[in-house]
């Protein structure tokens, strides 16, 4: 799968299919370590440390689990038809948001972790992906895709909704965007979004306005994951069809720094909760997997850093 855009339609589609099916690559030996077997894909860590995940080990296709922040004392959630995705903990680490795909649409759900109870909070016509709470737990920010018809072009928004599912807000027009999130303050939110036909990392006020384009290489930049600290982001760049990089921006100085990580396609960067390690699916050589990276290396933010970013 080529995660490079070429086109814009092009990658729209491929976003699309990353969300709705299942990664595929990788698995060698290298400095990192291992969580994980293969098929285990798009971890999201809770504020106590736990870890969420989606897999087909069970055998039912891709489903949800939780795990111990060391990959230990698995847990599955779901067993149910139809494909689970890109799992978000709650603030408060009690439910999951998460896309399930049943006969081809892509909707946004919840489950109660304790009791296992589901709530379907998107109801639309188009496919929607890629959830992320507010910090508040009150509303979650995620993707909506559009297909294209003889009058309007493919495209990607983001969209801001209660967690109830009422109150849907459309925060981006113009040119596609995706994979938003809120930074752990509710200041602000980061998202990849074309721009003259490149995907590059951007943020904005939590409300959609003013935008600030923080990448500009002419490689596809996607992902992005805020910093514990609300300073800094990882995210992924595409070096060509089965390989990435991992880096981490201070959104303040500009600062960019390339993680020392195993080779592979490298996505879906994810912070632990003290900010000193990265989670991220890695694929290589055929087998997928979800490797986790220290980043004690990093010096720490300064202090001050937020007053020039925002």
């Amino acid at each position: 799968m080529n995660l490079g855009p070429p086109c814009q339609n092009r990658t729209i589609r491929m976003n699309l299919q990353i969300a709705l099916a299942v990664l595929s690559t990788l698995s060698t030996k290298p400095a990192a370590q291992e969580l994980f077997r293969v098929v285990d894909v798009e971890s999201t860590i809770a504020a106590d440390g736990r870890i969420a995940f989606v897999s087909n080990r069970g055998g039912n296709g891709m489903q949800l689990y939780i795990a111990s922040a060391d990959g230990s004392t698995l847990r599955q959630l779901t067993d149910s038809e139809g494909a689970k995705d890109t799992p978000a903990w709650s603030p408060d680490a009690k439910r999951l948001a998460f896309v399930w795909v049943r006969d081809g649409q892509a909707d946004l759900w919840s489950i109660d972790i304790n009791s296992l109870s589901t709530q379907q909070i998107t109801k639309s016509p188009h496919n929607d992906l890629h959830p992320h709470w507010s910090p508040d737990g009150r509303s979650l920010l995620f993707t909506r895709y559009r297909e294209g018809n003889e009058s309007s072009a493919e495209r990607l928004d983001l969209v801001m909704i209660d967690a109830d599912g009422s109150n849907e807000k459309q925060l981006t027009t113009g040119s596609s965007a995706s994979y938003g999130s809120w930074s752990p303050d509710g200041k602000r939110i980061a998202y990849w979004r074309y721009f003259d036909d490149n995907a590059d990392i951007a943020i904005a006020d939590a409300d959609g306005r003013n935008e600030r384009r923080l990448t500009t290489d002419s490689a596809f930049d996607g992902w992005p994951s805020w910093s514990p600290d609300s300073q800094r982001l990882a995210f992924a760049r595409v070096i060509d069809d089965s390989s990435t990089e991992l880096y981490v921006l201070d959104i303040c100085s500009g600062d960019l720094r390339l993680i020392d990580a195993p080779a592979g396609r490298k996505t879906s960067p994810k912070w632990g909760v003290d900010g000193r390690s990265l989670l991220f699916d890695r694929g290589y050589q055929g087998q997928t997997g979800i490797w986790r990276v220290d980043l004690e290396a990093l010096a720490p933010a300064p202090k001050e850093s937020g007053s020039c970013a925002e």
